[in-house]
């Protein structure tokens, strides 16, 4: 309404200008001279032009200036006061239009890199093993599977522990469960209770409780560079790295029943990997599923499955080198249904490139021990009132052994096969077996490994013994509390 009578107030200025300047005109010529006869009267009126224009300049410019003022207010659009909102909203919509184009640009971007993220991975070559599980959870936080440098001790022939002329056992059962040595040149050790493990890293020197939990032990065996692995019931493997560090791997088993590593291989040897059998049950397993052997030729980062072709339910081993090939032992009960229907020992042979597993050996009444260092398994033949130690399959590069005690345990090194049998520790080799001292623990059911200097490791009683050709008999560790 202001703004409308304004505009009204600036229209009424305008016409009344003209007016106005009439007026001044008038008013300027009024006290005019009267006129002189036309004739007289021209020279003076040229005369008197400029003067008149004179005194009337000063009243066109007055009504000039009266008329400026109206036309600029008239010609004005908007008023201060709207020229400030205008500029304010000016602002507003700049911004608001910078917003809405980074939000397109932050919508599109997603857009664009959707698929690179969630593209699909893409399917490994034919020849290159398809992973079913991997490893998972690491106790220290740090990254899982990183590189880590060897802290165990190098193996070395020292006089480690208490010379000891004659090992014997206490008597009763011995609470050792198992007994394992690295057969590369790391000095590690491990010997386990029902579920308690000790680890020792520095050649037998000390020995620690390592990968502690609450379930049972199923299964433990030691792997390159220092790895322990330590499987428990219920189907979750430990291991120790070479570092030290516990790492728990999950492969999808319900319980572990037995697990083999491969060294290293040779620097001249070409090809192979280091690789890790684990024999276990699937979830399945009840429902009549047949075992699987779970494969990994990295450490446990990935794993791929191979159907086993037999689990026994008393025990069962495996064996597996560095260029592939698998061995797995078993041993059914008296009772089982396995054991009506076909041999209680029983030795299959097969790869990890998944040709399948050949039964190679068969028992059932002696049984079969091994794997050896080389695959074969050995067993103790009965003729008449003799025994013999001999090869399952029949080989000409090994010979028999003629043995008195039926008990004979096995162990197999990384080159070397190792036997005690009548109180004398012997390395089975082509030809005639090499005799390493007669001098035998007299608790022949103990457990035996071999480690990378050849050198026997055994437990009696609650202890862990180790025998060198340099030091003899020598105790390592003895299981605290007993």
């Amino acid at each position: 309404m202001q703004l409308r009578s304004a505009m009204r107030a600036s229209d009424a200025d305008t016409e009344a200008g003209p007016a106005r300047e009439r007026e001044a005109e008038r008013e300027a010529e009024t006290p005019a001279i009267e006129a002189p006869p036309e004739s007289a009267a021209e020279p003076a009126r040229e005369a008197a032009e400029p003067a008149r224009e004179k005194a009337v300049e000063p009243a066109r410019e007055a009504a000039r200036e009266a008329r400026e003022p109206a036309l600029v207010r008239a010609t004005e659009p908007f008023r201060p006061w709207y020229r400030a909102q205008r500029r304010a909203a000016s602002r507003l919509f700049a911004v608001s239009v910078a917003t809405i184009a980074a939000s397109a640009g932050l919508i599109g971007w997603t857009l664009w890199s959707w698929p690179v993220q969630r593209a699909p991975r893409a399917p490994a070559p034919a020849d290159t093993p398809e992973p079913v599980a991997v490893a998972a959870a690491a106790d220290s936080g740090a990254v899982l599977f990183e590189a880590e440098a060897p802290t165990a001790r190098l193996a070395s022939d020292d006089p480690v522990g208490e010379a000891i002329a004659r090992v014997s056992a206490d008597g009763g059962e011995s609470p050792i469960r198992g007994v394992a040595a690295a057969v590369d040149e790391y000095g590690v050790i491990a010997a386990w209770t029902d579920r308690v493990l000790w680890v020792s890293r520095d050649d037998g020197r000390s020995f620690q409780q390592q990968l502690a939990a609450p379930e049972p032990l199923g299964a433990v065996a030691i792997g390159p560079e220092g790895r322990v692995y330590a499987a428990r019931r219920g189907g979750r493997i430990a291991m120790l790295s070479p570092a030290g560090h516990t790492r728990w791997l999950d492969i999808g088993c319900q319980d572990v029943l037995a697990i083999g590593a491969a060294p290293l291989p040779a620097a001249d040897a070409g090809a192979g990997a280091p690789w890790l059998a684990v024999l276990g049950l699937h979830a399945d397993s009840a429902d009549g599923a047949a075992p699987l052997l779970w494969l990994s030729a990295d450490h446990g980062r990935s794993w791929r499955a191979l159907i086993a072709p037999h689990h026994g339910d008393a025990a069962n081993r495996v064996r597996v080198s560095t260029d592939g090939v698998i061995d797995i032992v078993t041993e059914d009960s008296d009772t089982s249904v396995a054991s009506d229907a076909g041999p209680r020992f029983r030795h299959y042979t097969g790869h990890v490139d998944g040709r399948p597993f050949e039964l190679r050996a068969s028992s059932d009444d002696a049984p079969l021990l091994g794997p050896a260092h080389d695959g074969q398994t050995w067993e103790v033949e009965h003729r008449g009132r003799q025994a013999r130690l001999a090869p399952a399959v029949t080989s000409r590069a090994m010979a028999g052994l003629a043995v008195r005690n039926w008990d004979v345990r096995l162990a197999a090194g990384r080159e070397h096969t190792f036997a005690a049998a009548d109180g004398k520790l012997l390395q089975l080799a082509p030809g005639r077996p090499r005799v390493l001292t007669r001098s035998m623990p007299d608790d022949a059911s103990g457990w035996m490994a071999i480690d990378g200097l050849d050198r026997a490791v055994i437990t009696v009683g609650g202890s862990v013994v180790r025998h060198s050709t340099a030091h003899g008999w020598r105790r390592l560790f003895e299981i605290p509390g007993l």
